[in-house]
């Protein structure tokens, strides 16, 4: 995807042409401390393996102003669980929102995690988080609209805010 003007952005595939390109799970950033006011990590965190998003995690701490907030958006696990119980006829397209659309072509890139709120909610406070916020239905993301006949909106989305 094109960058939105004014806005950095990180992959760690440089084809895309990211402000920055590197794995957010390496221990050197080439970002100063303290260099944003608001960061959106948008269905980035279920890509991490779970031992490791703590870490990345302080590390998006590291780099935000005090009193910035983040957004995270993910998969929604309850929903997609619930989908995948009670609508046996879509159970083949569900297994992209489960395991990524990436799981068959680049296994490294797959989910790692199916997040509920609780769950994520219990890994931003751990990082350093506060004042975590459920923001799931306050807006759609570009995801939401395609996975509607699942009953709600395919991304679960927080919001939480640097101390």
């Amino acid at each position: 995807k094109t960058p939105t003007p004014g806005h950095d952005t990180i992959d760690k595939d440089p084809s895309s042409k990211p402000t920055y390109s590197f794995d957010l799970t390496t221990s050197d950033w080439p970002i100063p401390e303290g260099a944003y006011d608001e960061v959106l990590m948008m269905h980035v965190l279920e890509h991490i393996p779970v031992s490791k998003v703590g870490l990345v995690l302080r590390r998006i701490l590291k780099v935000m102003k005090s009193g910035g907030t983040l957004r995270v958006h993910v998969p929604n696990g309850p929903l997609v669980a619930k989908a995948y119980l009670e609508q046996p006829l879509q159970i083949f397209k569900l297994q992209m929102a489960i395991y990524g659309a990436e799981a068959e072509t680049d296994p490294a890139f797959a989910h790692k995690a199916l997040y509920n709120f609780s769950m994520l909610r219990t890994t931003l406070i751990s990082a350093g988080f506060v004042d975590v916020e459920d923001v799931t239905m306050h807006y759609e993301d570009h995801h939401d609209p395609h996975w509607v006949w699942m009953g709600g909106r395919l991304s679960l989305k927080v919001k939480v805010r640097k101390p």
